[in-house]
């Protein structure tokens, strides 16, 4: 029997190689659509509002959502939001110098905010005029802050309250906190963020919204609100001045969030007027009982509260724009900030900041 030529033997070769070949790719690249492709398997699920460690979410949880905002799902309590109850830390734990106490007069703050929120809204979780509160303050220039026992990472001051406020019973959800701000005056820019937040996400209860740009200071789309947003600050009596000087001055600044009736103390200034944006009511928490170290203590906490009105009256009359009080934090015109910063801060206090 003739033997078949060279060239056919190879070219039968070559043909096997390519099929072997092909088969390959072909299994290769139905692996790839079984573990990569396949229709409708779910992404990993995070917990925007919750803890942040579930993964990214599926493009199918967030339909509807205004690019605008990441792409993040802004729950419907917080679109909803009318009122927002603020309670200043007044507090850093005081360390080991403390005790990592938390002070008699925040408990009054929140426990007083807490009442007024259960008396005028109780019962009405997670409907569309649940409150939310807002912790203020990550610590103070004055007191060192606690420390988390096992790995001494920080214990940020609004904790403390944010972990009393869900004691008392408020959900998870309606509780805010702040982890940039370390004095009066940044609680108030950090009060001022939160605001605009709202005011840029708010829907109202028809579903229309309210968000049409407005950039860094509130811009036009907070007049469509139906009511202006109801701020309600719970001040320690010996505090309250300062907070209402240092958070009318910053929510007044250009462009200004406040209504024209402006803040008001223990007063309940509800204006409707469609072009109010934020009515700001600042209400005093009776200190009365407190134990103070002695009375120079009280004394020097007294002047501590004059000269701190003082100081922001006169830097109301220089900054007026919110760009210019960008400046005076960001670029040393903040003395306690700049100091601090450069090691050039008075030592820490013995008491629990306030």
């Amino acid at each position: 029997m003739p033997r078949p030529p060279l060239t056919s033997l190879r070219l039968s070769r070559h043909g096997a190689s390519f099929l072997v070949l092909l088969l390959v790719f072909i299994l290769l690249g139905l692996l790839c659509y079984v573990i990569f492709d396949q229709p409708g398997a779910p992404l990993k699920k995070v917990e925007v509002f919750g803890d942040g460690r579930d993964g990214p979410k599926s493009n199918s949880e967030l339909n509807g959502v205004d690019d605008a905002f990441g792409g993040y799902k802004m729950p419907e309590h917080i679109q909803q939001a009318e009122v927002l109850y603020v309670i200043p830390g007044g507090g850093s734990g005081g360390g080991e110098l403390n005790g990592g106490s938390y002070p008699e007069w925040t408990r009054r703050r929140t426990v007083a905010a807490f009442k007024h929120a259960e008396k005028h809204y109780g019962g009405k979780s997670g409907s569309t005029s649940e409150p939310l509160f807002l912790a203020l303050s990550a610590g103070s220039l004055n007191a060192p802050n606690d420390l988390f026992p096992d790995d001494k990472r920080i214990v940020f001051e609004c904790m403390h309250v944010v972990d009393h406020l869900k004691e008392l019973g408020v959900p998870k959800h309606a509780v805010l906190g702040d982890l940039f701000s370390w004095d009066t005056v940044t609680n108030a820019l950090t009060l001022r963020m939160t605001i605009q937040g709202l005011l840029a996400t708010h829907r109202s209860s028809d579903g229309s919204s309210s968000s049409s740009g407005g950039g860094g200071g509130g811009g036009s789309n907070v007049n469509r609100r139906q009511h202006p947003l109801i701020v309600e600050v719970f001040i320690s009596d010996f505090h309250a001045a300062r907070v209402s000087a240092a958070f009318t001055w910053v929510l007044d600044l250009e462009p200004s969030l406040l209504s024209k009736g402006g803040s008001s103390i223990n007063s309940n200034n509800n204006n409707n007027d469609n072009n109010n944006k934020v009515v700001l009511n600042i209400n005093k928490v009776n200190s009365e009982g407190i134990h103070w170290d002695s009375k120079d203590t009280f004394e020097a906490r007294r002047k501590h509260e004059e000269a701190g009105v003082a100081q922001i009256e006169a830097n109301r009359k220089k900054i007026k724009t919110m760009d210019e009080l960008f400046a005076f934090l960001m670029l040393g015109g903040h003395g306690g900030l700049t100091n601090y910063l450069h090691k050039a801060h008075p030592a820490a206090a013995k008491g629990a900041g306030w």
